[in-house]
């Protein structure tokens, strides 16, 4: 239906507020979401664009919440890529047991038992992590794209990680050819 007010949501038609701002910039914080945010909130999403236009300080505060959430993504990234996560073992559909692990020099009735775990890595994330942060496991499809002269094509479907991605990825191919190396140099 819209908004009925000038500063009202359109959903509850309570003002869409400092305080409701900040209730939706939390909700964006834990899921990156905006219509999960204007649900939860009870706002209507046309209320958020016009305050995200219109309201600078809220619009900066939302690529801030968002930033927040996009970092946490790699965090999560991190810890199960990287330091992996322990996920139970079952035998015969029940948990299985192991002895704990300070009680493996003590005589057997004396050993504690505790769910046994298995720790697991994903290397479909670590992968990803190494692309983005070493360019030596970057996609090459760049670089063949540089040396067929080709061109890189239409950007403006890039996210803005993406373009800043893009743009470090050419920054250090000049560099090599400034430092006498050749694009065929980069991965």
């Amino acid at each position: 239906m819209g908004e009925t007010g000038p500063n009202t949501s359109g959903c509850l038609g309570s003002p869409f507020d400092r305080h409701r701002q900040a209730e939706w910039l939390e909700v964006i914080r834990k899921t990156g979401r905006r219509a999960v945010a204007n649900v939860k909130i009870g706002v209507h999403r046309r209320t958020v664009e016009k305050h995200l236009k219109q309201n600078e300080e809220f619009r900066q505060e939302y690529e801030e919440a968002m930033l927040y959430f996009r970092e946490s993504l790699v965090s999560e990234a991190v810890r199960r890529g990287v330091q992996g996560v322990d996920e139970p073992i079952f035998s015969r559909g029940r948990r299985a047991l192991d002895i704990h692990p300070d009680d493996e020099a003590l005589p057997e009735p004396e050993q504690r038992l505790v769910p046994a775990k298995v720790r697991r890595y994903s290397d479909s994330l670590l992968h990803s992590l190494l692309k983005a942060h070493l360019p030596e496991f970057a996609d090459k499809q760049i670089v063949q794209n540089l040396k067929d002269d080709q061109g890189i094509g239409d950007l403006s479907d890039l996210t803005p990680d993406e373009l800043e991605q893009l743009q470090e990825f050419l920054e250090k191919v000049k560099e090599r050819k400034e430092g006498g190396g050749s694009a065929t140099d980069v991965p």
